[in-house]
């Protein structure tokens, strides 16, 4: 006699059931690694961020205190004043020059090195001195 209740099923119908699980667990699993893996590129994108701020806030520390260096080192108002004074005394000095030049005075060994510099004859030379290139 073969009793066969609504509630029971069938070894074929059971294995179908366990393979449709089977898949759907595999999709499932997929879909978690690839989840996670979205989220560990996320978590490595942020602590990129950290670092780069973290660095920035370094040099943001560093160039504090280099400029505060710099402002030590600079002039006072009254020093500009008096250096620009001076400035406008010597221009003032140069402009009631009579000959209406200015004059520069060189060493010797920087009149050399000048005219070795752009290349132009060294007229203190005497002619067979002079290296042509």
């Amino acid at each position: 006699m073969n009793n066969k209740n609504s509630d029971d099923i069938t070894n074929a119908e059971l294995a179908k059931l366990i393979e449709s699980v089977a898949v759907n667990l595999v999709s499932l699993q997929e879909k978690v690694t690839a989840f996670q893996e979205n989220v560990e590129q996320r978590f490595d994108k942020i602590e990129g961020r950290l670092d780069r701020a973290e660095e920035a806030e370094i040099t943001k520390t560093y160039l504090d205190i280099r400029l505060e260096k710099i402002e030590a080192g600079t002039f006072t108002p009254d020093e500009k004043k008096s250096v620009l004074d001076t400035v406008k005394l010597i221009n003032y000095r140069w402009g009631e020059d009579e000959t209406g030049t200015k004059h520069i005075t060189l060493t010797r060994e920087e009149y050399d090195m000048l005219m070795e510099s752009v290349r132009l004859p060294n007229r203190f030379l005497k002619p067979e001195m002079i290296e042509v290139e």
